[in-house]
């Protein structure tokens, strides 16, 4: 059931709070799109904490994975990506060529889309 309430209402300025399945035993989480964020959060070592939604809890659009951040939630991970890289001004792309993008772009494309 989609929640308009945020999950975490002691939060902390410019910590990410992480929203996902429970963790399993032999898996991060069941959600690839949770998979992937939480990754790309460890790999540009922003500040975040995860947070369980106990089956229970979903952002606004009805999705897992979904980030609270300084009292504002965020949904979808493509979208989640893309603000963060705004508000924390993250050179990630910033040397790519046109053509390096539109590769990148593809190749996210065919595994978002095409592999599972």
């Amino acid at each position: 059931m989609p929640s308009n309430d945020l999950l975490v209402q002691n939060w902390k300025e410019n910590v990410i709070n992480l929203v996902q399945f429970p963790r399993a035993a032999s898996i991060p989480d069941p959600s690839p799109f949770a998979v992937k964020l939480e990754t790309w959060l460890r790999f540009t070592k922003l500040n975040y904490t995860n947070v369980s939604n106990e089956f229970k809890r979903y952002s606004k659009k009805g999705q897992i994975p979904f980030i609270e951040l300084n009292g504002r939630q965020y949904a979808d991970s493509n979208f989640i990506i893309t603000n963060l890289i705004k508000i924390f001004n993250l050179p990630i792309d910033q040397n790519l060529s046109t053509r390096e993008r539109a590769e990148s772009r593809a190749i996210n494309v065919l595994i978002e889309e095409s592999l599972f």
